[in-house]
């Protein structure tokens, strides 16, 4: 079986997700006096908030504003011409790249979701 370099980018992020969560939620739970809902409710919000924020600035919603600053740090540089005409073809060019390089948000949403579904259940049994 080949693997292909969108699997390789969704195994990272699934391992990433995962080490991330044991590796802050371990050390919180036996060298803090937090409970165990508290703990669970910072990665989940996080991990949610990240995909929420991706999506925006994938659909294009920031487009103008990142033209502007791609113009604003052109106009620094002596000689160098300007590397987009308008806000258009930037949005057209932008777009072509978002369409090539998909957004892996499946390690994200799950592992977020569960931290969540972890921080209510400990919230409503803190003697688990």
């Amino acid at each position: 079986m080949l693997i292909t370099h969108d699997m390789k980018k969704s195994i990272v992020c699934w391992i990433i997700a995962v080490l991330a969560v044991l590796i802050y939620s371990l050390p919180m739970y036996f060298l803090t006096d937090w409970n165990l809902s508290n703990i669970f409710a910072i990665p989940g919000v996080l991990y949610l908030g990240y995909v929420g924020l991706r999506a925006v600035t994938r659909c294009g919603i920031f487009d103008v504003f990142a033209y502007q600053f791609a113009n604003w740090l052109s106009s620094w540089k002596r000689g160098i011409p300007k590397k987009y005409e308008d806000a258009y073809q930037y949005k057209v060019e932008i777009s072509e790249k978002r369409h090539d390089n998909k957004m892996v948000w499946l390690p994200w949403i799950v592992v977020g979701s569960l931290c969540l579904t972890l921080c209510i259940i400990f919230a409503f049994f803190p003697g688990l």
